[in-house]
């Protein structure tokens, strides 16, 4: 099978992952406090530090996608070995930025859903 191919089914089921929990996420976000919103961040400096990597992962990825396509675009490659390894590392990087916006969906799916049954708890006074 062919690497990019594959390289574009994995980044096709981390979209479907991705926007199953960014939908949740935005139900939950609806039903959600502001303010255990910000408890819960400043609570929790992993996920601060989680979430902060992460975007600057994204946007890291998305300038190498972007300058490979520029590359890619105004170079000509006569090797088609390097040629189809420019193919290769431009679609792995949108495969990264994919996954990591999965993840980070998948993150804020945890908080949000942390979040919504601390706000039940409180409601119904139990702890």
């Amino acid at each position: 099978m062919n690497s990019i191919l594959i390289v574009l089914i994995l980044a096709i089921v981390f979209v479907i992952i991705g926007s199953f929990y960014a939908t949740r996420s935005m139900i939950l976000w609806r039903r959600t406090s502001i303010s255990g919103v910000g408890a819960a961040v400043t609570k929790s400096r992993s996920f601060l530090h989680n979430n902060f990597v992460l975007v600057i992962l994204v946007g890291a990825f998305a300038g190498l996608h972007v300058l490979l396509e520029l590359i890619q675009d105004t170079v000509s490659i006569e090797s088609p070995y390097i040629n189809g390894l420019f193919y290769v590392l431009y679609y792995i990087t949108l495969l990264a930025i994919v996954a990591i916006l999965s993840v980070l969906s998948f993150m804020w799916y945890k908080l949000l859903l942390k979040i919504n049954e601390w706000d039940k708890r409180l409601i119904s006074g139990k702890k």
